[in-house]
């Protein structure tokens, strides 16, 4: 029986979620279900829970899958740091729908109340200026002496009464104004936005950044694979689904170049089924200069060079949890100034004692923000940069901010990647397909 610790990620989710959707639960908790899970998985997942006879609180920022629900309940801080649930009924659709007409009507409620407190600051002033123009007068009128004093001094008490409780009047409209928009401002959601300012350090378009060079095996294996290496404006090739058997790489496809090398700020994207050596083939890039590197199985493609400076965020984010966060970009940053990396930590909405959070304290999504702090805050930044699986855990904002610092970058991109949307508002420029094909048992 094959150990659960050689599957690959998609894998592991894969026979997690059967296992879970075969116990005949009362009740289903799913985190991020569908991580690392190809599309073939994915629909599988989707047809499983449209079957389920028992009800599901799947927590999740993955679109596809959003689309399947039939309510959305939403979890966001207001402008005090408290947390609000909000329910909606429908798919994500709908539910954008929802948000999308709930922010013009906040939005147009504040422009009203803002209007409303200059129209009421304005009359405040125009009647300041009249009470003003109301007093000259009066004194001039009691220079001129043309009434009794006893008579002018009433008729002052009362002009001065009257003064006062219309100046009140038109200041508590001005309050009130203010009040209303400071309380339609509060129905509008906080859209904090993240930004990251990258140093630049254009790669040449000339520079060999990557050659790969592929492994023919001829033993006995479990699994044929074949890959092929396209441009994306190709037909797309067909993958066939993996199972969870043991991988072994025997490419025989003459399709599947024998190398290939990537040169300048490429964007290159690796493809397949889970099982088919994605998260492999990328291991073997981002360690081709460590000498205590030793694959499990040999990958698709040996690597013939690579350049130094490259930096990887893998599925599985390493840090250590016990560090702040502060200290792990420190480590990793040690010639910026402290306050440099707390100003660029501020733009990943790291603010103030924030930095000082324990790695092991952070959500899943602030773990992939502090690791890529962690790469692209050095100076100079990694001209090859190697993700795998990026928007993992990843809500949708975090998502979008993703895909605008990757339009910034100026290096090369190796780039492995289930998130179809994802990958469709991103640059892709070359595509690396593998496959894998389950075979009978082959005698040695």
């Amino acid at each position: 029986m094959r150990p659960l610790s050689t599957f690959s990620g998609g894998q592991t989710v894969t026979a997690a979620l059967t296992a879970l959707l075969h116990s005949n639960p009362e009740f289903i908790l799913l985190d991020e279900p569908t991580n690392n899970l190809d599309s073939a998985a994915k629909n599988r997942l989707f047809t499983a829970l449209e079957t389920l006879a028992c009800p599901a609180l799947i927590i999740s920022h993955d679109r596809d899958l959003l689309a399947h629900m039939n309510t959305i309940a939403e979890l966001h801080a207001d402008r005090e740091g408290r947390a609000h649930l909000r329910t909606y009924e429908g798919n994500y659709d709908t539910y954008r729908a929802a948000r999308k007409a709930e922010e013009s009507a906040a939005r147009r409620r504040v422009s009203e109340a803002k209007n409303e407190a200059r129209k009421a600051e304005r009359e405040r002033i125009e009647n300041q200026i009249k009470l003003d123009r109301n007093v000259r007068r009066g004194r001039d009128f009691e220079r001129s002496k043309r009434k009794p004093g006893l008579a002018m001094g009433l008729d002052k008490n009362s002009s001065e009464r009257s003064a006062g409780k219309l100046r009140a009047a038109h200041e508590s409209m001005v309050v009130d104004a203010r009040a209303a928009v400071s309380e339609a401002q509060e129905n509008l959601r906080v859209q904090e936005r993240i930004y990251l300012e990258l140093a630049q350090d254009a790669l040449p378009a000339g520079r060999k950044v990557l050659e790969l060079q592929r492994v023919r095996k001829d033993s006995c294996a479990s699994v044929q694979q074949s890959a092929e290496f396209k441009n994306v404006n190709t037909q797309n090739t067909v993958s066939h689904e993996t199972q969870p058997y043991e991988v072994d790489y025997l490419s025989r496809s003459q399709d599947f170049p024998e190398a290939f090398i990537l040169t300048g700020p490429e964007h290159l994207r690796i493809t397949g089924a889970n099982g088919s050596g994605k998260t492999m083939l990328l291991n073997a890039v981002a360690h081709t200069n460590d000498p205590g590197y030793r694959s499990p199985v040999l990958p698709a493609y040996r690597v013939l060079y690579r350049l130094d400076n490259a930096a990887y965020l893998p599925q599985r984010i390493t840090l250590d949890p016990e560090r702040t966060l502060l200290e792990t970009v420190q480590r990793a940053n040690p010639g910026a100034s402290e306050q440099h990396l707390r100003d660029q930590l501020a733009r990943l909405l790291f603010r103030r004692e924030s930095v000082h959070q324990h790695i092991g304290d952070l959500s899943g999504g602030e773990r992939f923000r502090a690791a890529l702090a962690t790469v692209l805050l050095t100076d100079p930044v990694p001209q090859l940069l190697l993700l795998d699986e990026p928007t993992n855990n990843l809500d949708i904002s975090s998502v979008d901010w993703l895909v605008q610092a990757l339009d910034t970058y100026t290096g090369a991109l190796i780039i492995v990647s289930h998130d179809e949307d994802f990958c469709e508002r991103i640059r892709i420029d070359r595509t690396l397909s593998l496959s894998a094909k389950t075979l009978g048992e082959a005698p040695c």
